[in-house]
Formats: structure tokens, C-alpha cells, sequence
């Protein structure tokens, strides 16, 4: 089975906190969050620049984040779920690498601001408990068969002889019917943040529950007949960065926001570039110049670029592999178009530092995916899927008291 990718939002932390207080915020079917454990995760949000965490619909998000993760370790142990020391071990490192550094690192800035790593640790473990007890609520319903790859391909082989949206969702379920108005209330107020200016990426973060949150809302490229009838007529009506009013679907509502549309003249065959990239993390002014200086020394060779930054144990993923143009973020696509093959382009300022890319290569790909990446894009939509519902499901049936 290939594997399911999990995704988890590594917040940094604020100033140290006050004399930690012993109440207790919340009781999840007896399991308790206490003000310590509220009071820290507060401060996580605070020092990443997100909301005002003295509204209450921050702090209100923040405890339902919490109230999820107690109910994940709960629905673990219920199926015999636990996780070994090793194992957990490689889902930090992994976390470390994946924002530029490493549990040292992180445990002696944590331990500045007062902070244990283990509060870190804690959630990277509660996101690990979830994903294997998917897993196993799964079991063998999760194996692809090559019936099931077949027909897949040939969906989209019929689907980009069509016009496809490529689209953002903000996802708010409706659980129960009585929460009906109280849910389209909540979208309404989502598109006036939106008017005043509101980032759809970070209100997609904030609200949506579906599994795109994690990107900001990115849906992807949608064929026009997979649309259910309701989303293809707004979606017929708006144009290029626009977004949509509540939309009913047979969950509760969804916001959209169109960001392009392709014709099947423009499916045949998409321009990619092959890229690299190394992260430069924040530094003194020495480091950065010489790290750099290095950088400048791979003109030429992919191979180099990619070797420098898997030896700085900084970068997440050094090698991007062949990404199509139309799915490059626009700056990024701007610093490739006019920098030479196998040259570094100039860094590009990012939270956490900067980063250098290299294109290594300029090529056409098609646009019908192999039949590994098919197979691993079934098992992860149906993994996700299997977590959505099974969230939800824990959500309905539990028994939560909040003392706040």
C-alpha cells in the first residue's frame, strides 16, 4: 500500500508564557483539556502572525482543534492503535525537515519561550495515532485494484475532452438539520471577510473542514460534468478570480473561488518545468552570503544544486520533480521564465526564509498521470475521505462539556 500523506501545521511560539493556570477548559467523554494546554496552544497561533487570538472565534477554533485531537488518541486506543517510540521518532524528524530544521534546534528555541518540545511532539502524535487508525478502519477496502486504475484513466481521458475549472473550496458541513441556518450564517460572513479584503487561503485554513484546508483550500483542476448541478451554475456565472455565494451540496455549504479555466484544446499536452530548490533559512548576514556563494557555484548542474541542499539538511524536499507550468505560483513562475536553464534563480522571500529554485529542464508532459501516481491519488482521496467521515462521526457521537 502506498502511503497516505498526513499534513500538520507547525506553529512556532510566542514569549514565554505567565504562571500556567490548572482550570479545565473542556471535558471530551472524560478526557480533559486543561487552561495550561489552551493557554499554550494560543500562543502557537499568536507567534505565526495568525488571528487575533483574543476573538473569540479564534480562540473557539483553537479549542475545537484541540477537542479533535483528543478525540483521535480516544478513537486509537478504542481500535488497539498506539504508536512506537521509533515510529514517532521518524514522524518528528520528518516534521522537523519538512519546515527547515530539526528537533535540537526546535527544542532549544522552545525552551526559551519556557515552552516543552513535547507540546510539539504531542500534536505530531495525535495526527500519527489518526492516520494508522484509518488505516485500519480501512483495511483492505483501501487496495487499488488495477480495475479500479483502468477506469479512473479512463475517466479523465473522457473528462479532458471537456472545459475544467481549476478551483478553491471553503467547506462548512451541516451535521445536523437544525445547524442548517446557523451553517449558511457562518458562509455569509466568510464572503463579507472575504469583501473586506480576507486572504480565501487563510479563511480555507481557518474554516474549512474539508481535507484541502491544509491547502489553503486548493481543489484542483475540476472537469465541468463532475460538477453537481448547483456548483456548475454558479461556477458558469463567475469569472477568473472571482468567488462564489453559499452553495448548497448535499453535505451543507461550500465557497468557491474560480482561479482559471481550461479548454480541451489546451489538454493535449501542458509545458512543465524539471525543478530543484533549496531553502535558505533565516541566518546572520555572513551565513546567508555564503550559502549563497555556494548556491551561484552549481550554475550548470542540476545534480550539484540538488546535492548542496540535501547536504544542508535544510530543505524539505530538494528535487520537485516535473511540475506543469499552469500549476506554478506565479511568482515562482516569473523567477524560472527569466532565469537560464540549470542557473539559480534569485531567492524568493517566504515565511521561514528564502528559497532558490533551479530549472533543470524544459519539457512537455502529458497531462493523463502514470499509473503509480493514479493509484496513489485513489488511496489518498479514499483515506482522506474515510478521515472526513470519520471525524465526523466522533464529533456527533461525543460527549463535550466546555467550560469557557
Amino acid at each position: 500500500m502506498k502511503k497516505f500523506l498526513f499534513l500538520l501545521a507547525l506553529f512556532l511560539f510566542s514569549p514565554t508564557l505567565a504562571a500556567a493556570r490548572t482550570g479545565i477548559v473542556a471535558v471530551v467523554n472524560d478526557d480533559v483539556i486543561s487552561e495550561l494546554d489552551f493557554e499554550r496552544r494560543l500562543a502557537f497561533t499568536q507567534a505565526v502572525g495568525g488571528p487575533d487570538v483574543q476573538k473569540k472565534e479564534t480562540r473557539e477554533r483553537v479549542l475545537r482543534l484541540m477537542i479533535d485531537e483528543r478525540l483521535k488518541r480516544q478513537d486509537a486506543a478504542d481500535h488497539g492503535v498506539s504508536v512506537g517510540e521509533e515510529e514517532l521518532r521518524r514522524a518528528v524528524d520528518v516534521t522537523m525537515r519538512q519546515n527547515g530544521t530539526t528537533e535540537k534546534e526546535m527544542t532549544e528555541r522552545l525552551k526559551k519561550k519556557g515552552v516543552p518540545f513535547s507540546v510539539l511532539k504531542d500534536q505530531i502524535e495525535s495526527d500519527l495515532l489518526f492516520v494508522k487508525t484509518i488505516r485500519k478502519i480501512a483495511g483492505e477496502r483501501s487496495e487499488i485494484s488495477e480495475a479500479e486504475v483502468k477506469s479512473k484513466l479512463e475517466e479523465i481521458e473522457n473528462q479532458i475532452r471537456e472545459k475544467q475549472y481549476l478551483l478553491s473550496e471553503i467547506v462548512l458541513p451541516v451535521e445536523n438539520e437544525e445547524d442548517d441556518g446557523a451553517v449558511y450564517g457562518q458562509a455569509v460572513k466568510i464572503v463579507m471577510k472575504l469583501k473586506e479584503g480576507a486572504s480565501f487561503e487563510e479563511l480555507a485554513k481557518q474554516y474549512s473542514k474539508s481535507a484541502s484546508a491544509a491547502r489553503g483550500g486548493l481543489l484542483g483542476w475540476v472537469a465541468e460534468s463532475s460538477l453537481n448541478d448547483a456548483v456548475k451554475e454558479e461556477i458558469s456565472l463567475m469569472d477568473k478570480g472571482q468567488v462564489s455565494t453559499p452553495v448548497r451540496t448535499k453535505d451543507g455549504y461550500a465557497l468557491y473561488a474560480l482561479r482559471a479555466v481550461r479548454s480541451p484544446e489546451d489538454l493535449k499536452e501542458r509545458d512543465a518545468y524539471h525543478i530543484a530548490q533549496i531553502l535558505i533559512p533565516p541566518s546572520s548576514p555572513e551565513k546567508r552570503r555564503k550559502l549563497l556563494q555556494n548556491v551561484s557555484l552549481t550554475k550548470g548542474s542540476c545534480l550539484k544544486f540538488v546535492s548542496l541542499a540535501q547536504s544542508e539538511k535544510k530543505t524539505p524536499r530538494s528535487d520537485l520533480g516535473t511540475v506543469p507550468v499552469s500549476e506554478l505560483p506565479r511568482p515562482i513562475l516569473e523567477l524560472l521564465e527569466k532565469t537560464p536553464l540549470l542557473e539559480p534563480t534569485e531567492p524568493l522571500k517566504i515565511d521561514g526564509g528564502e528559497l532558490v529554485f533551479m530549472a533543470c529542464s524544459k519539457e512537455k508532459m502529458s497531462v493523463l498521470p502514470s499509473e503509480d501516481r493514479l493509484r496513489d491519488q485513489i488511496e489518498t482521496k479514499r483515506l482522506e475521505m474515510t478521515a472526513e467521515r470519520r471525524l465526523r462521526e466522533l464529533r456527533r457521537t461525543a460527549i463535550t462539556e466546555i467550560r469557557i
